[in-house]
């Protein structure tokens, strides 16, 4: 076929070929000189996607999506039809003379854009945003339509040509692209003809229609218009039709801000709620089915919710009719909550508080204000999960998402405001001694408050713009290097910055301070104090290291109208009235917490989905009865005649198809499986439950086996992917390490098609399935590669015109493409006479007596005529003719004096000074002189403003002037530069999508991905772009509920939380936030969503819970048992586990009163138990010689990172440790701090991070804290309790976080053999609010609390003895065993000699000659 290559422009482009003219493995793909790559229309279709395009599937597959590819299905995919669009679209594009053009290019649409094939089509979406296409789909849009126009050339048909083009508009290309810039273009140019094209054109025609009961065209039969046109496109049903408008409808009204609003659009969606109740009464040909009907009743129904909601109709009238009486038997604090309530903005009586205090969270910037920082007033804090508390919204999701937004918020805010404000108390009593300590974190927090996180920087210093090459803007800073830093290497600063890391991490936020000391005065240019908020976006450690003195870092500013104060604070920078501080609180990660509180934003409420079981209004509640059929089936589970296969998890020759709507099939599926499966009683009823659940919470115990329920799930879903067509499964984990674990089983499951999202996996295994890597190997679209040119042409255009702003603010230049429009319309004779020189330089032109004697070099060659006033350069001019003249004059009179015998001829007088009569009059010279006038005067600036002669101004009162002028004109240029800095991101964003295109076409292709919690929120937009229906959360009781609600998008049908809320809780930074907290208690931020639900009042969830444990001996299970779990039992391999070599017991407490260490002279050192670690030490040491010596035998847990540092330091010595990376990073931290507080050395660790070293080492001990165990387990866990009576400690002694129950169950139920705890029993058993007072009850039921750890020898089991102090273990068993002789018969016939030990190593052997022992070790 004969391809056009000329075809140049806006409105001419070309369609992608995935392999033609792409980019694929790194290659870049080559360019003309003055556009993009050069592309062709895309090749021909294969019989077998032409099978593909006219094949209509299942209705299911797309029934709840956003989409209509098997709604509104194309008939015909030949290649003459496909390239059809990109012709009407190409250079000679022309409007349509009638309407057989438009249903021909309208088929050409559909079969390009459809989803049933993979060729690159994507230039179609460009020619549709080009000016030709929008002129195109006006031609359509605009044209009078109608329901019988037959085969005539108009009107425009309803059925063959309109109800496609509403096809076309949906498609899963257009609405579900990456490409949200074209994607709005098509969707704006809808909006603008809503009101003639959907009301008064598309709805009247469905009305029609079903007043006569019958899609069809009574002027042309089927026969006759497939005979005209093959491809002609037909829909089939009243439901298919409605579908498609109302999901067009969808887009528009969240895409459009305005739709929501306008009345034309209520009346869109009132005409589709009464035209969906006449489905059932249509003919059963075109009715539907009732599922369809019932899919478009619930998606009406959430378009009208928008609508709804935009009127403001879910809100209450006032806040005070929110506010509830207590309920009875609650442990909130209710009377707290209504007494201290306060809503934002101006639903609080006494005002704002604040410039960033907004009612609606979408108004909330993200990064605080220096007055939200500031406030005195405490900020709204909604209560959570606390029946009856007062709110100012009405329940549902936008309270839903307005209680985590705002607390999530705050947790992360808190620590930072503390610091700053902690900080600033500190600069009001600045003295020299503090100015030193300001740079030492240790001594910094003692002097504040021991429980801030707080780094400060001093002597900061702005270096202006910076552009990365990210296409992104930002500001340089340098700064004082922190003591420990400096007087070093530029290796050892690299190596300081480097284990520094959570200094100044890359996307942390940061505050930068300066304060005035001179105070308000008239004088002073800079307020008192002012802080400006800005992200790490470049993290050099080369610029970090590089100087001695000074290190440099890369910030994004938040708000570019701040740029004007850093400029003045950077001039006043040498002097000593304004101090310049940078403060960051390295405990809290803004990155972290940044994407979660955008995609929260961001969030459409009304089109969340499971609002009545996650959110649930006052008409959702529900009785207590029936509870077991409340949550209903998935939706994609209830299409006619859908089952799930389970035979993938039957054993061979087993087969079993489960209808999740049908209760005896569920009952018999969970006997099938409890029969003919690896599942045991609790797990196949759970995965049956999970199946038949649209919400599903599996509850693990610890060894329940919930990673293996998670996997046949995973079995079971991608078994059944043809049938269900749901596209790609979510998996999302809290931990990259939890989510590595999950991805690789389902890789031994021979799952191939996995991606997995995010940068931090550790698993070589999932490397070629890592997203980033994948894209490498990708092709890029047309599309794509189109828009990265464009973006990346704008930005060298945009970034050039911000470096010249840039340049001129710091230089204070005034540019006059921003002065002149300035003084023309302020000071307009200003303007006109620096802009008329012409009379100046005829002063000059006149003189000239024609030979050219005077002439100034340069003078018409500066930089305009303002340049060339203000640097006085015609001053200067005159001046060197004043001395050009001065010289003249000198010659004149040198030849003047030679002619005097000349004069003297003539009878001429002369007078005294020799001059003759004839020469008394002024010479030229004079003349030309006193005209040339050099201004000197020292006017005021009200004079100055009011003379428009300007070049008659000196050049004291020039400069006096046009520094009047700097201050609105560099407001010009600011706004300006906020243009450009918005178009900067623009671009950015811009180039984002395209490549995130690239990202959706790679998932939409997989059958699994794999993220972090903060991943899915990270690219949220992305996920929702892919629109997966199933999310699978592991470890969902360590999950935070905003990290949830952040990943469901309206396309979300089944949602299934694997966990344990009863075990270790989600992480916050803010103690008062958390459950454990007194006020926390209010809040509850740390309650997952998985442990809301199954303890909620309200609408409680069922829940399936496993209760068969394979993990822990009997007498270890009780302690869970018998105080969390009372239904837990044992099975499998925790029945047949082995005694525990060498101890007498196999789970004993060692009670003891040795006191816990104090901390530091700073604070800073964490709780920490000397006595425990030497204890620890040789009990370890102990285990080991009986044969505990391999990688997963023995675990020390702790959960104290102060003991958990004493413990390293002594074990490493001995012993190779296996240490997590969150642990090891928190220990290099803490080791900095000691380095940085008493000058210490670093010392060198024999720690293997994250995993085993890859080398055949004995003794291998694991190292954690407690919060970084939770899903591992050892055959020996031995656990420092740490906390101690000391002699200062009263009666009233806590034991800290040990008191929560979840930290406890965690750390209880990692043993499989044996289990060995050290620490104070009675202080333990004191805490009645916990579970000790149970667990220490029990132990001492058993006797398995004593003084001392019991011990015996494996090979002489009489020999018993108590050890309770770590010399007694040398003493006792110096080589594991006793003391006893070894009588082990070696090879040589004797017997050993040596004392007893538990096994004789092959590497150890003795030798008996002539009555002599020789002994190699």
């Amino acid at each position: 076929m004969n391809h056009n290559q000329n075809n140049r422009g806006r409105g001419n482009f070309r369609g992608g070929g995935a392999g033609r003219g792409g980019r694929g493995r790194g290659q870049n793909t080559n360019q003309t000189p003055g556009g993009p790559a050069r592309q062709a229309r895309p090749s021909g279709i294969t019989p077998e996607q032409k099978r593909q395009i006219v094949e209509r599937r299942q209705e299911s597959i797309q029934i709840s999506s956003d989409g209509t590819d098997d709604l509104i299905v194309a008939e015909n995919g030949s290649e003459d039809i496909q390239q059809l669009a990109f012709v009407t679209l190409g250079r000679n594009s022309r409007a349509f003379e009638h309407q057989h053009r438009m249903r021909r290019f309208v088929n050409s649409c559909l079969v390009n854009l459809s989803n049933h094939h993979d060729v690159d089509t994507s230039g179609l979406l460009i020619g549709l945003v080009s000016g030709p296409g929008v002129a195109r789909m006006n031609d359509i849009m605009l044209q009078p339509m109608s329901v019988d126009a037959g085969l005539r050339k108009w009107p425009v048909s309803f059925q063959y040509v309109v109800l496609p083009f509403v096809g076309v508009l949906t498609r899963e290309k257009v609405c579900q692209t990456n490409m949200v810039q074209q994607a709005n273009t098509i969707y704006t140019a809808v909006y603008v003809h809503a009101e003639q094209f959907l009301l008064k054109g598309v709805l009247r025609c469905m009305q029609e229609l079903m007043d006569r009961q019958s899609l069809r065209d009574y002027n042309v039969s089927p026969e006759q218009m497939r005979a005209e046109d093959a491809g002609a496109c037909t829909v089939t049903t009243f439901p298919h039709a409605l579908l498609a408008i109302t999901r067009l409808v969808f887009q528009l009204l969240t895409r459009v801000r305005d739709a929501k609003f306008e009345d034309h659009f209520t009346s869109i969606v009132d005409q589709l709620l009464h035209l969906a109740t006449r489905c059932p009464q249509m003919p059963p040909d075109t009715a539907g089915r009732a599922f369809e009907r019932d899919i478009l009743n619930r998606e009406i129904e959430r378009i009208n919710a928008i609508i709804l909601d935009a009127k403001g109709l879910t809100l209450p009238a006032a806040p005070d009719s929110i506010i509830k009486r207590k309920p009875p038997g609650t442990t909130a604090n209710i009377e707290f909550l209504e007494r201290n309530f306060d809503p934002p903005g101006d639903f609080s009586p006494d005002g704002p508080r604040h410039d960033n205090d907004q009612p609606n969270i979408a108004d909330i910037q993200v990064i605080p204000t220096q007055a939200e920082v500031t406030c005195k007033r405490t900020p709204f804090l909604p209560a959570n999960g606390v029946p009856d508390a007062p709110h100012f919204i009405e329940p549902g999701w936008k309270r839903q998402l307005d209680i985590h937004f705002r607390l999530f918020r705050e947790d992360m805010l808190d620590p930072l405001r503390k610091g700053i404000l902690a900080f600033l108390r500190l600069l009001e009593q600045m003295t020299g001694e503090t100015r030193m300590a300001l740079s030492q974190q240790g001594r910094l927090r003692h002097m504040v408050d021991e429980n801030v996180d707080l780094n400060v920087y001093c002597d900061v210093h702005f270096h202006g713009l910076r552009l990365t090459k990210q296409q992104r803007v930002s500001v340089e800073i340098s700064f004082a290097q922190p003591k420990s830093s400096t007087a070093r290497t530029a290796d050892q600063r690299k190596e300081f910055w480097e284990r520094s890391k959570n200094r100044l991490m890359q996307g942390g936020l940061i505050c930068l301070v300066w304060k005035d000391t001179r105070g308000r005065t008239e004088t002073a240019t800079v307020a008192p104090l002012r802080m400006i908020f800005g992200i790490i976006i470049d993290r050099d450690v080369r610029q970090l290291a590089v100087n001695q003195d000074h290190a440099i870092i890369t910030i994004a500013l938040t708000d570019p109208s701040v740029y004007l104060l850093m400029l003045e604070a950077a001039e006043q920078g040498g002097g000593q009235d304004v101090e310049h501080f940078m403060v960051e609180s390295p405990g809290v990660f803004f990155e972290s917490y940044r994407p979660i509180l955008k995609a929260l934003q961001q969030c459409t409420p009304v089109t969340l989905p499971f609002g009545r079981y996650l959110a649930p209004t006052a008409a959702d509640v529900v009785g207590p009865n029936n509870r077991e059929d409340f949550v209903e089936p998935p939706l994609y589970t209830r299409a006619p005649g859908f089952a799930f296969d389970l035979s993938v998890i039957l054993e061979p020759g087993q087969a079993y198809n489960l209808v999740t709507t049908d209760k005896a099939s569920r009952a018999l599926a969970v006997t099938m499986l409890q029969q003919h499966s690896t599942l045991d009683d609790t797990q196949a009823r759970a995965l049956v439950e999970t199946l038949c659940r649209e919400v599903a919470l599996i509850k693990g115990p610890p060894g329940t086996g919930k990673t293996k329920i998670g996997i046949d799930l995973m079995r079971v879903f991608l078994h059944n992917a043809n049938k269900m067509q749901c596209g790609p499964i979510l998996c999302i984990c809290y931990t990259n390490h939890a989510l590595d674990q999950f991805l690789e089983h389902l890789l031994d499951q021979n799952v191939k098609s996995i991606v997995r999202v995010g940068a931090q996996s550790k698993s070589e295994r999932l490397q070629d399935h890592n997203l980033e890597q994948l894209m490498r190997s990708q092709a890029r679209s047309f599309d794509t590669r189109q828009a990265i040119y464009e973006g990346r042409t704008k930005w060298d255009q945009v970034s050039k015109n911000l470096l010249d702003i840039d340049k001129s603010l710091q230089t204070g230049t005034l540019p006059w493409k921003y002065l002149g429009p300035y003084l023309m319309d302020y000071w307009y004779d200003h303007y006109r006479n620096i802009n008329n020189e012409n009379a100046f330089e005829a002063e000059f032109e006149d003189e000239d007596d024609g030979g050219g004697a005077f002439q100034t070099v340069g003078a018409k060659n500066e930089d305009g005529p303002y340049h060339r006033w203000i640097s006085g350069s015609d001053i200067k001019r005159r001046q060197e003719y004043l001395e050009y003249l001065r010289k003249q004059k000198k010659k004149a009179r040198k030849e003047r004096k030679a002619n005097i015998n000349r004069y003297a001829e003539l009878g001429l007088d002369a007078d005294l000074n020799g001059n003759y009569s004839s020469m008394r009059q002024q010479s030229p010279e004079d003349i030309a002189a006193q005209a040339i006038h050099i201004p000197k005067t020292n006017r005021p600036l009200v004079l100055l403003e009011v003379d428009g002669n300007v070049w008659n101004m000196s050049l004291e009162e020039r400069r006096r002037l046009s520094d009047s002028w700097k201050r609105p004109v560099q407001e010009n240029m600011l706004d300006e530069l906020k243009r450009l800095l918005e178009e900067s991101e623009k671009i950015e964003q811009n180039i984002k999508n395209a490549y995130d295109e690239m990202r959706r076409v790679i998932l939409k292709k997989s059958t699994v991905i794999g993220m972090t919690t903060n991943g899915a929120a990270k690219y949220q937009t992305l996920v929702s772009s892919v629109a997966p229906r199933i999310i699978v959360c592991e470890e969902a009781g360590e999950v935070l509920e905003s990290h949830i609600l952040a990943t469901l998008s309206s396309s979300t049908q089944h949602l299934i939380l694997i966990g344990d809320h009863q075990q270790l809780r989600p992480h916050v930074a803010t103690y008062n936030l958390s459950a454990d907290s007194h006020v926390g208690r209010n809040y509850n931020l740390d309650k997952s969503l998985f442990e809301r639900l199954v303890t909620a009042p309200v609408n409680t969830l069922p829940m399936s819970i496993l209760t068969t444990q394979r993990r822990m001996r009997p007498e270890i299970a009780n302690l869970i048992r018998n105080t969390l779990y009372p239904d837990l039992v044992d099975g499998g391999s925790a029945l047949t586990h082995p005694p525990v070599g060498g101890m007498k017991k196999n789970l004993y407490f060692m009670d003891h009163n040795h006191p816990e260490d104090s901390k530091d002279q700073f604070g800073m050192q964490s709780y920490s138990n000397t006595f425990e670690v030497r204890m620890i030490e040789a009990l370890v040491k102990y285990l080991i010689r009986n044969g505990y010596n391999k990688h997963g035998d023995i675990a020390v847990l702790t959960p104290y990172l102060g003991q958990l540092a004493k413990l390293r330091k002594v074990l490493m010595n001995s012993f190779v440790l296996v240490i997590d990376e969150r642990d090891q990073e928190q220990l290099e931290n803490m080791d900095l701090l000691t380095a940085e507080n008493e000058e210490a050395e670093r010392v060198e660790q024999n720690v293997v991070k994250g995993m085993v070293q890859k080398t055949p080492l004995q003794k291998q001990v694991t190292l954690r804290t407690i919060d970084n165990y939770q899903g591992e387990e050892a055959k020996i866990i031995i656990i420092s309790l740490v906390r101690n009576l000391r002699t200062q400690d009263g009666a009233g002694k806590g034991i800290g976080f040990l008191k929560s129950p979840n930290r406890t169950n965690v750390l209880l139920s990692r043993a499989q053999h044996g289990m060995f705890l050290l620490g104070n029993a009675n202080l333990l058993a004191r805490n009645e609010a916990g579970i000790w007072p149970k667990i220490i009850d029990q132990l001492r039921e058993t006797d398995c609390v004593g003084p001392g750890f019991p011990i015996l020898c494996q090979k002489h089991p009489d020999t018993q003895n108590i050890i309770d102090t770590p010399e007694m273990f040398r003493l006792m068993a110096p080589h594991g065993g006793c003391n006893l002789p070894c009588s082990y018969n070696m090879d040589c016939g004797h017997v050993c000699p040596c004392q007893c030990k538990y096994s004789h190593s092959p590497f150890i052997f003795v030798y008996m000659s002539c009555r002599i022992y020789r002994i190699a070790r």
